[in-house]
């Protein structure tokens, strides 16, 4: 099988993409818990559990906030700043 890599412009908008999905699925549930009112504040409601987890998933390497930085950063040309993009 044969391997090609990723052009840097592809990556840096998959990486802004995924980072940018993430950030609304959060900000989904967020809304979804608010409108619930108290009821999410309950350790025994689904929701408690949702809104803890979802709010996990931005904390990961590929899909952080910090990502729009070194995505606008390749997207203008110049080198990113973390070494894992």
């Amino acid at each position: 099988m044969l391997f090609r890599s990723v052009p840097p412009e592809l990556h840096a908008r998959t990486r802004l993409a995924c980072t940018h999905a993430v950030a609304n699925c959060v900000q989904a549930v967020e809304t979804l818990c608010t409108a619930a009112g108290t009821t999410a504040n309950l350790v025994s409601s689904p929701l408690h559990r949702l809104l803890a987890d979802v709010r996990a998933v931005p904390q990961h390497v590929m899909v952080g906030s910090f990502n729009d930085l070194d995505a606008g950063r390749v997207l203008l040309g110049l080198d990113p700043t973390d070494p894992l993009f």
